[in-house]
């Protein structure tokens, strides 16, 4: 049995509505186990090709997700995954939404939604 490592691996979905296209982006971060980078690669594409769909809106247009790319794919240098981080992206939020020196936050009153 081969020794396999942890992976994290960031796949572009677009979402096309027929007649227009697409003109949504999805970026979903997946974690996975493989023994090595081409492995993991491949098992990328193998959740990328499965994770696509398709279905008709409310307007009983074709919505298509597709799978686009691999837009990274990573080692975690660690065994034990638990509060590791496994994505970051940062983001500028221009001038029109800065969020002023010193202003005090309240994480404790977060209420996350459920993206899956």
């Amino acid at each position: 049995m081969s020794y396999e490592r942890w992976f994290s691996t960031k796949l572009r979905f677009v979402v096309m509505v027929e007649p227009t296209g697409g003109q949504t982006l999805n970026e979903c971060v997946f974690v996975l186990r493989a023994s090595n980078f081409d492995s993991a690669f491949d098992r990328a594409i193998s959740i990328g090709e499965a994770s696509q769909k398709e279905y008709r809106n409310a307007y009983d247009e074709r919505v298509f997700w597709r799978f686009m790319e691999v837009v990274s794919l990573d080692v975690i240098p660690f065994e034990d995954l638990d509060g590791r981080e496994v994505y970051s992206e940062l983001v500028h939020l221009g001038e029109e939404k800065l969020i002023l020196f010193g202003t005090e936050f309240n994480p404790k009153s977060s209420k996350p939604v459920q993206t899956i």
